[in-house]
């Protein structure tokens, strides 16, 4: 039983340990074979849109993906006095600043073929329900062909989508649609796999660099890898290759590419040795070259081996995972710059933890911690000293958890002041790093308005 519940543990930390640029609106659905929670649809007879859920969810594809375990499926009839709409937004329902991006990107795959006037319309739409002007798929692809085993990739200009009568705001985008167009009284089916929004000033994808110093750990039911850290704009992941044997056959175990350069391989047995190579993947899925190989061997742990295990890897999703311009602990996995305050006061006691554990030394944790403090006492925005249930870790800026709750979080914020209260007490030593932290650390908890 303890294996399982430090099996069920870790899945839940090594999930969440995730680097993007770009935004990923759908890779894979989270929710299972059925459908994507994180879309809302719509039609009106007697045109027909295929949903899934209590009639309103985007349909997901277990049997056609372009990669990875899912697609979604467009399943429509356009007629004359009908219409439908389905919307697909990103995990959490985030807004995103498009301005900041060049161009929407997906795949699609149909099996049969799609003429270009046949194709649906496409729109965004902004946190407040505003909706851009929809335009024709026909301006981008010139219809879907016949083969349902190969993929046409769509590239749709951000400056190419109006901002339409009700003014939609292109820094706060919520939804991509796909609407209703020509109603040509025809059933048509499409997969659509991989909606990006690429980052602005891309030229394109760069040759993805080989995966450097690989290593391999060996844990009880699993092996852990770890690889150099690639800063690469076009970096879309990295792909796994595991044999039984030196000489192979090697086979690749993640169909998605993985995005950090930490991987745990969880097979549940232990005295398995595997040998392990990493390859890296841009986001034309062009493949670098392997890595060097490496092997490990699971074993049976003892109690305090298996929570030293445990609490290794729940570091790492604070250490390694920490928002690279504050610190901030993110939110969850592929949440990019959005942070949680609560969240960051788990970090803090969880540094710590890795200082006496030996994860990380007790000066470099020293100078993380302080960059903590001082990213929130210099730029974050504070309300009577309370801090908002989601921080921009690049700005500071607050970012609203939902309608109604875009100010201070009472209960958040206790869960940071822990924090800051465990690190005072914890980081004691006489000089200018320990010394500011605690400066630090008493001013900012000192200053919350708890009544």
């Amino acid at each position: 039983m303890r294996t399982l519940v430090a099996i069920l543990t870790l899945c839940f930390i090594v999930s969440m340990i995730f680097a993007q640029d770009d935004i990923i609106f759908f890779s894979d659905s989270p929710d299972g074979d059925v459908l994507l929670d994180a879309s809302w649809g719509f039609y009106s007879q007697p045109s027909y849109l295929e949903l899934k859920g209590n009639n309103d969810k985007f349909p997901v594809d277990a049997q056609h993906p372009y990669q990875g375990a899912h697609s979604l499926r467009l399943h429509w009839i356009s007629k004359s006095g009908g219409d439908w709409g389905i919307a697909v937004a990103s995990q959490g329902w985030q807004r995103w600043d498009f301005t900041k991006y060049d161009s929407i990107v997906y795949w699609i795959n149909a099996p049969a073929a799609i003429e270009p006037e046949d194709l649906p319309d496409f729109g965004i739409e902004d946190v407040t329900n505003r909706r851009s002007s929809r335009i024709e798929l026909s301006r981008f692809l010139d219809g879907v062909d016949a083969d349902s085993s190969t993929w046409q990739k769509i590239s749709i200009p951000i400056d190419s989508i109006p901002v339409g009568p009700d003014n939609c705001d292109f820094t706060k985008i919520k939804t991509l649609f796909h609407y209703q167009a020509n109603p040509d009284g025809e059933e048509h089916i499409a997969w659509i796999d991989e909606i990006r929004i690429i980052k602005a000033g891309s030229i394109g994808p760069t040759p993805p660099p080989t995966p450097t110093n690989l290593m391999a750990e060996g844990h009880d039911s699993r092996i852990d890898l770890k690889w150099d850290l690639i800063i690469n704009p076009d970096l879309l992941g990295f792909y796994i290759y595991r044999s039984s044997s030196e000489s192979g056959p090697f086979d690749k175990i993640n169909q998605i590419a993985h995005q950090r350069n930490l991987y745990s391989d969880f097979f549940g047995e232990n005295d398995r040795t595997y040998y392990y190579y990493t390859t890296s993947v841009n986001n034309a899925y062009d493949e670098s070259e392997p890595s060097d190989t490496v092997f490990a061997t699971s074993y049976q742990m003892t109690d305090e081996q298996l929570l030293t295990s445990i609490q290794k890897a729940t570091f790492r999703y604070f250490w390694d995972y920490g928002h690279p311009v504050s610190g901030l602990t993110r939110e969850v996995s592929g949440s990019g710059n959005t942070c949680t305050s609560g969240g960051t006061g788990f970090g803090l006691m969880t540094i710590i933890v890795g200082v006496e554990r030996g994860f990380v030394s007790r000066d470099s944790a020293a100078v993380r911690v302080l960059k903590i403090l001082s990213f929130l006492q210099d730029s974050t925005i504070r309300y009577h000293g309370a801090w908002p249930h989601w921080i921009n870790g690049e700005t500071g800026e607050t970012i609203p958890f939902s309608m109604y709750d875009d100010g201070g979080d009472i209960v958040e914020t206790a869960y940071l002041v822990q924090g800051l209260l465990t690190i005072r007490q914890y980081f004691t030593l006489d000089n200018g790093v320990e010394t500011e932290i605690r400066n630090r650390a008493t001013e900012l908890w000192e200053t919350v308005e708890w009544d």
